[in-house]
């Protein structure tokens, strides 16, 4: 899909929204496969251990329907130098970023990805909550362990953690949509590294079910992120 017969090019309005979007992404994949279609720019993304699954998208204008690859630190990095219209030609074998006075060329990279589909996910339970607080206090957990166990409530959203100095529970108000599904546990270090797309909105959703992967929902209008997370398998004895 890296084999062009012509440049194409690819427009967006904001930078600052695809950086900001690109600084999660960067958390859990070397590298990116992005295709532009419908006027959205999106990515799917699998994470190595093969826990996570995060979708990325953005409005974007384009000549034609696109694959590319990029490296995503670097490409991120240069995206996150602007946050002005950013407009993107796509050549052979290089991809060339403009933003104002900043210019870039990349190469692409032939990546063969993997066959991931999310459609048709549909939790019966979500939750939603403020941004600020639950990535705030998802933080404060990870002090004490490395599993946080979530309980959906009708006005509240539970979260609990424990660890060799004992449990804690943290309660934050929450809009509950659906029956709350069973208590599950989920690994704290992948949610903690959403938090940078917290300044997409000041709230999110979460969407849960029983035996179901987790999903996490950040979104503005132009631009968001869909975040997929497996629950932990544990022992009924295991208290952690």
């Amino acid at each position: 899909p890296n084999h062009f017969q012509n440049k194409m090019k690819i427009c967006i309005e904001n930078a600052d929204n695809l950086a900001t979007i690109l600084a999660v992404a960067k958390e859990f994949s070397d590298y990116i496969t992005f295709t532009v279609a419908n006027s959205i720019l999106r990515a799917t993304i699998l994470d190595a251990t093969h826990v996570s699954v995060t979708v990325v998208r953005i409005t974007a204008t384009s000549d034609a329907t696109v694959t590319f690859s990029v490296n995503t630190k670097e490409f991120a990095s240069i995206i996150a130098l602007g946050n002005e219209a950013l407009e993107m030609v796509i050549e052979a074998d290089s991809i060339n970023l403009s933003m104002g006075k900043i210019q870039a060329k990349l190469r692409l990279f032939d990546i063969d990805t993997d066959d991931i589909s999310v459609e048709g996910y549909e939790a019966p339970c979500k939750v939603t909550t403020s941004t600020k607080q639950f990535f705030s206090n998802v933080r404060d957990l990870a002090t004490f362990g490395d599993t946080v166990k979530i309980h959906a409530k009708d006005d509240s959203i539970r979260l609990e953690t424990s660890g060799d100095l004992g449990t804690v529970t943290i309660d934050l108000d929450a809009i509950c949509d659906g029956a709350p599904p069973a208590p599950s546990s989920y690994a704290l270090k992948y949610i903690i590294s959403l938090a940078k797309a917290a300044r997409l909105n000041d709230e999110l959703r979460v969407s849960l079910g029983e035996s179901m992967p987790m999903r996490i929902d950040i979104e503005r209008n132009e631009c968001g992120l869909s975040f997929y997370l497996a629950p932990k398998i544990q022992d009924d004895d295991d208290d952690d």
